[in-house]
């Protein structure tokens, strides 16, 4: 990976891909030593085996960014949550990034151009017919803006509306044409980035534009999702957790459950 210092980023990471490296003991149990105590016990936490996973690639997500985005240093990297449990780099203002988990991925997006007020969840896709890819596409859309706005389920679904050029999009296609409308006037702030990650999953990324130039700032830098092997996060590793028994907590992990859907 290289240490280039970049401003956008979009990664995702396949949980069942990780499991499937030959390195996958090696992998997790560094990756283990290179995150917070905190975040390793709160992996441990979890019932099933996925779900720890998740939340140990998670920061090592986080890390790895903050290393390639600001060419900062693994371990001078402290991060915080907010009062509603967003994730944020202390100290370095101007640097957004947003995380999110759901079915086989975690992802993560960064940006120097405005908030990411909400990164859709991946939706894993009821079959290939056309008819469920739309479905799911414009529930991904207007999910990203119920959250992002905070209104959740009690905002009238009715009024939120997208307008796109494309009615079916195959996967590896990427978007940025769709326009959102609010009771059928233009939004004119919001810029959605729509990835069709592979058959089965698609993601989108919804971000507020907070300058005269952000959108064409945005533009210049928007990218669809690249799945990204583990091991590549680990390249700017440092270890963080001395006083953590790697080697038990992978232990602990390979014996939990794996999921049953």
């Amino acid at each position: 990976m290289s240490s280039k210092k970049v401003d956008f980023l979009r990664w995702a990471v396949s949980v069942s891909r990780t499991q499937s490296n030959k390195t996958f003991e090696l992998n997790l149990r560094r990756a283990i030593q290179c995150i917070e105590s905190a975040e390793v016990e709160k992996a441990r936490r979890f019932h099933y085996k996925e779900d720890s996973i998740m939340a140990i690639i998670s920061p090592i997500l986080m890390r790895a960014a903050a290393c390639r985005n600001l060419n900062r240093n693994w371990r001078d990297l402290k991060f915080e949550r907010t009062l509603k449990g967003k994730p944020h780099l202390v100290g370095q203002g101007g640097w957004h990034f947003n995380i999110s988990h759901q079915g086989d991925f975690v992802l993560l997006a960064t940006t120097h151009v405005g908030p990411i007020d909400e990164m859709t969840k991946i939706k894993s896709q009821a079959n290939e017919r056309m008819k469920w890819t739309n479905f799911y596409r414009y529930w991904c859309l207007k999910e990203s803006v119920l959250k992002a706005t905070g209104t959740g389920l009690a905002k009238d679904l009715s009024k939120v509306q997208f307008s796109t050029n494309e009615d079916f999009l195959p996967s590896g296609s990427f978007v940025k044409s769709t326009e959102y409308l609010e009771d059928g006037k233009q939004q004119p702030s919001w810029l959605f980035e729509e990835s069709f990650v592979d058959n089965d999953h698609c993601a989108a990324v919804a971000t507020i534009l907070q300058t005269p130039n952000g959108r064409e700032e945005a533009n210049v830098g928007a990218q669809p999702f690249r799945i990204v092997p583990f091991e590549e996060l680990l390249e700017f590793a440092q270890v963080v957790s001395t006083d953590i028994d790697d080697a038990e907590e992978f232990d602990i992990l390979r014996l939990k459950p794996s999921k049953p859907f």
